[in-house]
């Protein structure tokens, strides 16, 4: 038997010291089990605060490393038990959606995890 979480979200920035400090929060969903226990599914929202941001890439990793991507939202991409999102540039307010689902073996015990980090860089003012 195993139990489904979500864990640690990191945040990660590069900006100029001469403007506002973006704020970009990634938040989960409580994962959802199928019926059978076979697979687990997380989604997340990502929202920008009041600074625009560009080159804004979510980086999802999976525990245990046996769990098996086989469903992500556009723009992921998966490699292995990491999920990476490129989203580009998010204005002022704008925020994006997502979720995985991931294949969960029979003779899983313990935790799966899904832990996130998001990078950006800040957009400098004209």
């Amino acid at each position: 038997m195993f139990a489904a979480a979500v864990t640690a979200v990191t945040l990660v920035g590069n900006m100029p010291s001469a403007h506002a400090v973006p704020s970009v929060s990634l938040a989960y969903g409580a994962p959802e089990l199928s019926d059978d226990g076979s697979t687990a599914t997380w989604t997340w929202s990502l929202t920008n605060g009041e600074e625009p941001v560009g080159h804004v890439v979510v980086t999802h990793s999976l525990e245990p490393r046996t769990l098996r991507i086989v469903k992500v939202s556009a723009p992921c991409t998966p490699t292995g038990d990491t999920l990476k999102c490129a989203y580009g540039t998010l204005m002022p307010g704008e925020g994006r959606t997502g979720s995985i689902v991931a294949e969960v073996p029979a003779d899983t015990t313990g935790s799966v995890k899904l832990d996130g980090r998001v990078a950006y860089v800040a957009h400098s003012a004209t």
